[in-house]
């Protein structure tokens, strides 16, 4: 489904992926996870074309998208949910949806109001009149995938989903998650929190300084004692 092949990145001067590879099968959700500053992030922005990669492959679905624009990306299915989120603060609820919403008939349209409703709840209860600025950080987080979902994503790059959130929100949003992959949307999901990573997904990455250190089921992470006290908050 996506293969990214020896890609780096720089910001700027900073060098900052060194040859990163990943590979991720239609309907799995894969973790990258490392401490701030790894490169996941980057690793994210350089799939969706936000960082373009000076060098190495981006193939989404056996065709490469490496050197693409975010929103050529984009319509090719594949979604991008934001670290900082970035919903818009004085558009309502309904109308942050709206402005995503992909209609390609009905045969084709996946994902719509109801069905992000029926996996965020919570955002129905809210209303739809609900100003964006009116939100808690986890109700804006729902909102963000949500979103990203009513642009009928067939594959979706999740930045830090669960950094500062309470623990009650974060297990609503892993169960979000595993319930969007038996939809049959693939996701790479970028974590430093091994507690969410390993309730949505059975295979990791673990970056560190901008490299691949570590590929792997979450078991065997789980059982490598080093690897997990130097790179993962647990």
């Amino acid at each position: 489904m996506l293969e990214i092949k020896d890609i780096h990145s720089y910001y700027g001067s900073s060098y900052i992926l060194q040859g990163v590879s990943l590979k991720i099968k239609r309907s799995e959700v894969v973790s990258l996870v490392g401490r701030n500053g790894a490169g996941k992030t980057t690793t994210l922005k350089s799939i969706m074309g936000i960082v373009r990669p000076a060098q190495g492959s981006v193939k989404f679905k056996g065709a490469e998208i490496c050197g693409l624009k975010p929103y050529q990306i984009a319509r090719l299915g594949l979604g991008y949910v934001p670290e900082d989120r970035r919903i818009y603060p004085n558009l309502t609820l309904k109308e942050n949806l709206e402005v995503a919403q992909i209609k390609l008939g009905s045969s084709k349209t996946k994902w719509n109001f109801e069905k992000v409703y029926q996996f965020f709840p919570q955002l129905k209860a809210l209303g739809e009149g609900r100003l964006g600025s009116n939100m808690s950080g986890g109700e804006q987080q729902m909102l963000t995938i949500a979103r990203t979902l009513m642009g009928n994503p067939e594959f979706i790059l999740l930045d830090e989903p669960s950094e500062g959130l309470a623990p009650l929100v974060v297990s609503a949003l892993a169960d979000a998650v595993n319930e969007i992959k038996v939809e049959g949307v693939s996701i790479l999901l970028s974590e430093q929190n091994m507690k969410f990573a390993t309730k949505t997904t059975t295979k990791s990455y673990v970056i560190d300084g901008g490299k691949i250190s570590f590929e792997g089921t979450i078991e065997d992470l789980m059982k490598n004692e080093e690897l997990v006290k130097e790179h993962i908050t647990l």
